[in-house]
């Protein structure tokens, strides 16, 4: 990683014809999940975008909520309580009409050793609420929701004037994360795995913002289309415990082979 300069980034031409790039697709590639990230930012510039077409034109606001800083071994479970914690406070926040939310992990600026994990966020509001959001008393809410381990909020959060604030907000530091990434793989990749398994610089959305299932031909480069939903799955699973109608002729099946399955 240290001498990397991303050469699958454009095509290599070997002898007289191009040979299209092809992606490592593991987990822990550092080139393969900035572009995923590039290609998630463009979705919700998209998805922003569309909001802001409709009318009446929903409110932008956005926010960072953080945690407590930790050691490199906690931050899967910080995570997971920083998850918990924004849906709680989601349920809390007057009615909005769909949110975005990224999480990122970087190393504390108080303790080198530490991580600090935390979560941008942006949520779509009707015009009328303007006041009530600006009323929110953003730090008292987020203890509220995360308990002690709560640092605190953006001081600055308001509303955005356009959707490519909003998108910088949520990456401004997708750049700069993973370089650190990159310098943090080398000096302790037990640290950088765990940053990995955390899944930070990922977004997540509901509502309005509902992120797309649909695969980029970025997606498919990166095998990211290998990857079934959890829907699927659970689809998948219900089809294979439904029972199989008498009747039915089926070309060189054997007779076991036609009888009903039982249900487990």
């Amino acid at each position: 990683m240290q001498h990397c300069i991303h050469p699958l980034d454009e095509f290599r031409v070997h002898g007289e014809s191009d040979v299209e790039a092809q992606y490592c697709r593991a987990a822990l590639c550092l080139l393969c999940r900035r572009r995923k990230a590039i290609e998630e930012r463009r979705v919700l510039k998209r998805l922003l975008e569309a909001a802001q077409s409709t009318a009446p034109v929903p409110l932008l606001f956005f926010q960072t909520l953080t945690m407590a800083d930790c050691p490199p071994a906690e931050v899967s479970a910080r995570a997971g309580l920083l998850v918990k914690a924004f849906s709680k406070l989601r349920r809390m926040l007057p009615h909005h009409l769909g949110w975005a939310r990224v999480i990122e992990v970087k190393a504390s600026d108080f303790n080198p050793d530490l991580e600090n994990v935390h979560l941008h966020f942006v949520a779509l509001f009707p015009v009328g609420l303007s006041e009530d959001v600006n009323a929110i008393q953003w730090d008292g809410l987020w203890r509220k929701c995360a308990g002690e381990l709560a640092r605190d909020c953006d001081p600055d959060a308001r509303f955005a004037e356009d959707t490519e604030s909003v998108v910088h907000y949520l990456t401004k530091a997708m750049v700069w994360d993973f370089e650190e990434d990159g310098k943090t793989g080398i000096e302790d990749p037990g640290r950088y795995v765990h940053r990995v398994h955390l899944g930070h610089s990922k977004f997540s959305s509901g509502g309005k913002l509902r992120l797309r299932t649909a695969y980029s031909e970025l997606d498919k480069a990166c095998g990211l289309d290998l990857v079934t939903p959890v829907s699927t799955l659970r689809s998948q699973s219900r089809q294979l415990t439904r029972p199989v109608h008498d009747g039915i002729s089926i070309e060189g099946a054997t007779p076991e082979a036609t009888e009903p399955r039982r249900r487990r």
